[in-house]
This record gives structure tokens, sequence and C-alpha cells, in this order.
């Protein structure tokens, strides 16, 4: 196992953009705590719905397909709780396959558990498995796979037309804390955010880069990064892939 858990430079940016989230949710109409007095009562229940987002802070970098499957979200009841709670959402063999790009969309169905505070809370993703398609696209606008990422990066007067090729198999565990689980909680709703930097992700790449190109159906130029096509830029975003989602801790396994 590669342990790859707090991140010096990042810890900090990290719980920072989970208040960043926390402040939105809030802001689309759930501002009301669950009350104290019902915490621990079997008799009430709280709905858990996942949240995707991808965000760039530089408002640059456009990831429009980002696939991962969603293998299990765990959770676990805090010391205050009367009899603290445990189990496990989402857990499907082989995990549920969600483009976490498409914020409507909702592939993993909402689910109830008892209504508690959480201690923690850990996302188990891994990238897809599978042949790699073929990247010569007819139109790069519409083309998508999961086993490509695709994002425009737009700075200035350029923009660059890119696919990564996202490793097979890579099991990325998220896992939060509760002065962050905390915050997912409004009256008898628990929204698990699935967020990634894309900024932080691809953002130091530029537009004007001395790549191979190749070209779309339409002639629209793009860039292919897989390990045998720009492969040294490759790596470089297979490194950051995984420490750019948003948590406390990061582990890759």
């Amino acid at each position: 196992m590669i342990d790859q858990a707090r991140f010096p430079s990042s810890t900090k940016r990290r719980r920072g953009w989970a208040s960043v989230a926390a402040a939105l949710l809030a802001m689309a109409g759930c501002d009301e705590r669950r009350a104290g007095t019902e915490v621990g009562n079997p008799e009430f229940t709280m709905t858990v719905s996942a949240r995707f987002a991808v965000f760039d802070n530089n408002q640059e970098v456009d990831l429009q397909d980002l696939y991962m499957n969603v293998l299990r979200m765990k959770y676990a009841g805090s010391k205050d709780s009367v009899t603290p709670d445990s189990g496990v959402c989402w857990n499907r063999p082989g995990g549920t396959l969600a483009n976490l790009s498409d914020w409507l969309s909702k592939p993993l169905p909402d689910t109830s558990v008892r209504l508690e505070p959480w201690s923690h809370a850990e996302i188990v993703l891994r990238t897809p498995d599978g042949p790699v398609p073929q990247a010569n696209l007819a139109d790069f606008s519409t083309g998508s796979d999961p086993r490509h990422a695709k994002f425009y990066l737009v700075r200035n007067a350029d923009t660059l037309r890119a696919l990564f090729e996202v490793p097979a198999g890579m099991e990325i565990h998220l896992l939060f804390s509760q002065d962050i689980v905390q915050m997912w909680s409004w009256g008898n709703e628990t929204w698990v955010p699935f967020n990634f930097d894309a900024g932080q992700w691809a953002g130091s790449l530029d537009p004007k880069g001395a790549w191979t190109k190749r070209q779309d159906g339409m002639h629209h130029p793009y860039v292919l990064f897989s390990p045998t096509e720009n492969a040294a830029t490759w790596s470089d975003l297979k490194a950051r892939f995984p420490t750019s989602f948003v948590a406390d801790t990061i582990q890759v396994r």
C-alpha cells in the first residue's frame, strides 16, 4: 500500500475547500442543524445522498468527464451517540460507475440510516478497469469513455483540449474527520461530497506546450496524455491525480 496520508502542504487546503463546499450546500437551502434531542433515538433516521463536484478556483480547467467506481462509503457514529451505529452505504460488488463531473447525475441511490452525528467517514473509489478505447475521436466535444478523463484548459486566448488515460485499478480512500463530517448534515439530511480539484490536478499545464497532438474528425487539435504518448506529462498527472480529491487524508492502494 502507498500511504499518501497527511500531505503537509495540502491538508489545510483540503479542509478549506470542505468548508467552502459546506457553505455552498447551506446556501442551497439546508440551513437547519439536526436537533440534539433526536440524536441516538432509533425512531429517527436521516437520508444520505451523494453530491458530485469538480471545480477549479482559477476557472481555467473544465473537466468534463471523470469516471470512477464508487465501491462504498463507510461511517461510524460519534462517541457522544447512544450505542453508536456504524455502517456502509453504496456497497456493491465491483462498485457503481459514476461520472463525478456530472453534478446532476444520481447513480448512487439515496439511503436511510439512523440519525446521529458521525465520528468519521471513508469514501472508497476505484478507477475503471477494462481495455482502453482508441482515442481517435470524431468530435472531441462529444467523445466520452470511462478510461479517459476529458478536459479543456483555457488560459487567455489559448485553449488546450486533452484526454488523460486514467490508470486502471487505482483504489483511492478518502478519509474525513469528525470536524468535516459534521458539516455534511442539516436537519435529517446528510450530503456526502465527492469533490475533485481540477485546477490542482491540471492547472499547471501550459496550453501552448510542445506535446504530440492529434486532430479529431472536426479538425480540432487535442492532446492525449497516456503511458505511450506525452508520457512524461501523463506521469505527472497520474501522480497528482489521487491527491487532487478533497479529503482530510488520502490513501492509495
